[in-house]
């Protein structure tokens, strides 16, 4: 079900940020050649051989009809393909599909892409016919894409250019099914551009010079399904309220202070667990399972989209339950002034906890 959601939702914020612009301007294809990060001992027999595959991907220029286009130097927006072996035969293959921004610098020869979307694991854990997959505990998974490439000027007087660059990819499903240490690949991308567009118009205009935003404070309710983090364990849901005061600091970013109210089945299911399993630990059934955090953050505004960063403590941690410290990066999008949708990874440095789906007001 989180899965479904999920998918309808990039694939909503897709539909949403090409009606900008109709036009496709540039076809890409690389090859990829990397090798798996072994970011935790347990996966250590996962590292194996290079990891190989291709992208295929497609592009929109954003040509200044918006003023945010102008203020990030009229990145484009489009969707990538991925195919990856993840050179170890427990691991497979992995399929993968991204929205992605493109944003570019040194006239346009450097660009950096950034993809959420979702994969498609060919092999993932079954206790029979694959018990040492801890990386992917179910078919279908989130998939983050990261990709810095120069690309040369038009090669024979012909509408292709030549591309290569260091691509780093993710895959978690979000704790939503373990095993789930989830995988972080990097390596080398080489191919060919093919501009469709002989060549694309960008509109200067004078940036205009209205005031930035006052501080908006936001009232936000997310939720979802994670699990203990015990092999193919239950789902649980989970329910967490957020207040939060934003700044902006240009018309492009602002800062945020705000707390959260954690409220996780999986946390107090914890408990019970703990207390039966590993008695002397002084864990009981009976301990509270809420958790009270404060977080400063980021946004980037990039028109009705906006990516959030963000890093918490708690302050209210009455049950050692994962680490205390915890991140969250995601999407929020404005469906109107006043309310926004969210989809925010939520981790302990490298151990994911949950995806957040959220609905939030603001004033």
């Amino acid at each position: 079900m989180i899965v479904r959601i999920l998918f309808v939702f990039i694939l909503f914020l897709g539909f949403g940020v090409t009606q900008a612009q109709s036009q496709i301007d540039g076809f890409h294809v690389s090859y990829l050649f990397g090798k798996v990060i072994m970011h935790k001992p347990e996966m250590s027999h996962l590292v194996q051989g290079p990891t190989h595959g291709f992208s295929l991907s497609y592009d929109h220029f954003l040509t200044g009809e918006k003023e945010w286009h102008q203020l990030y130097n009229y990145p484009s927006f489009g969707v990538s393909f991925v195919y990856q072996n993840m050179g170890a035969t427990q691991l497979g293959n992995v399929y993968s599909l991204h929205p992605h921004y493109k944003f570019y610098f040194l006239k346009r020869r450097l660009n950096l892409k950034f993809g959420l979307g979702l994969g498609y694991i060919t092999n993932p854990f079954d206790k029979i016919d694959n018990p040492k997959n801890v990386a992917y505990g179910s078919k279908l998974t989130a998939s983050v894409l990261f990709e810095l490439s120069y690309q040369s000027q038009r090669l024979f007087n012909l509408p292709l250019r030549f591309q290569a660059g260091l691509f780093l990819m993710h895959y978690s499903n979000g704790k939503m099914q373990s095993p789930n240490t989830g995988t972080n690949n990097y390596g080398l991308s080489a191919g060919l551009t093919y501009d469709v567009s002989e060549d694309v118009n960008f509109k200067e205009k004078e940036i205009t010079e209205t005031p930035i935003k006052p501080m908006n404070y936001q009232f936000i309710f997310a939720s979802g399904f994670n699990d203990l983090g015990l092999l193919q364990s239950k789902k649980y849901p989970f329910f967490t309220f957020t207040t939060l005061a934003e700044k902006p600091l240009t018309h492009k970013n602002a800062i945020q202070l705000g707390a959260d109210l954690f409220l996780s089945q999986a946390a107090k299911e914890h408990n019970v667990y703990k207390e039966a399993a590993f008695p002397n630990d002084g864990i009981s059934a009976d301990d509270d399972y809420k958790r009270i955090g404060l977080f400063g953050g980021h946004r980037f505004y990039m028109g009705k989209l906006n990516v959030a960063t963000q890093i918490g403590y708690y302050i209210y941690y009455p049950v050692d339950y994962l680490k205390r410290v915890y991140t969250r990066i995601g999407l929020q999008y404005d469906i109107s002034k006043h309310f926004f949708g969210s989809l925010l990874l939520k981790t302990h440095f490298a151990k994911a906890e949950s995806i957040e789906f959220g609905i939030g007001f603001k004033l």
